[in-house]
């Protein structure tokens, strides 16, 4: 598998105990919810939801706090399906009530994702993925220079619906000293989706929890 396996992030969720946040991390506070200056698509959501966005900013700044002080409690689950996608959630409880998943995985060996869940009371509110994918660099391959396309999505919800999304997409190169840093650069307001899909795969993570048998992650 490539390296992106080991690009633990996050407060965003980190390992079977908690560990410092890493670069990635502090992107993800930094451009979610509380640090990110307002930006006009952002103070246009504000006005049209004004309680639900409030709400969001209020729950993600306290499940923050307490991940940070180290007052969650975590289990890990591993699974590795016929190794086509390998992978390792981590459930984060506050007071015996879930909090946070953060699911890292592999699939085959040019992809690699990290999706993080924030839930209260047993609802999704808002949701992180940084998702990899890798190819050489044309013209450069007996070389072994790469390229990889990295997209990063933040979706706001509230009543089981979308109401902001966020995305940020750019490229690092392995033959590059200059390539940018993702807690620099800004998000970008795009069209929702259907939040069902990611209700989907939450909902799968969440059943999982308790399996016996953590062999594969299937529906």
């Amino acid at each position: 598998m490539k390296r992106y396996a080991l690009l633990l992030l996050f407060p965003i969720l980190i390992c079977c105990q908690q560990q410092p946040k890493t670069v990635q991390d502090q992107s993800v506070e930094k451009d979610s919810i509380i640090t990110t200056p307002a930006r006009r698509t952002d103070t246009i959501a504000q006005i049209q939801n004004p309680a639900p966005l409030a709400e969001i900013k209020n729950l993600y700044a306290t499940v923050t706090s307490r991940l940070t002080r180290k007052t969650l409690d975590s289990t890990t689950r591993k699974y590795n399906c016929s190794n086509e996608r390998i992978g390792t959630i981590t459930y984060y409880t506050d007071r015996g009530k879930l909090a946070i998943i953060k699911h890292i995985y592999n699939e085959h060996d040019h992809f690699s994702a990290t999706d993080i869940y924030y839930v209260a009371d047993g609802n999704l509110y808002f949701a992180y993925r940084n998702a990899v994918t890798w190819e050489f660099v044309s013209g450069e391959a007996a070389e072994g220079s790469t390229k990889d396309n990295i997209t990063e999505q933040r979706t706001y919800i509230a009543g089981k619906k979308a109401i902001l999304c966020l995305e940020k997409k750019y490229e690092k190169f392995s033959n590059s000293e200059a390539n940018p840093r993702a807690a620099d650069m800004e998000s970008k307001e795009v069209n929702c989706k259907s939040v069902q899909p990611l209700i989907t795969d939450f909902n799968l993570l969440v059943a999982f929890r308790n399996k016996k048998k953590h062999d594969c992650l299937v529906n």
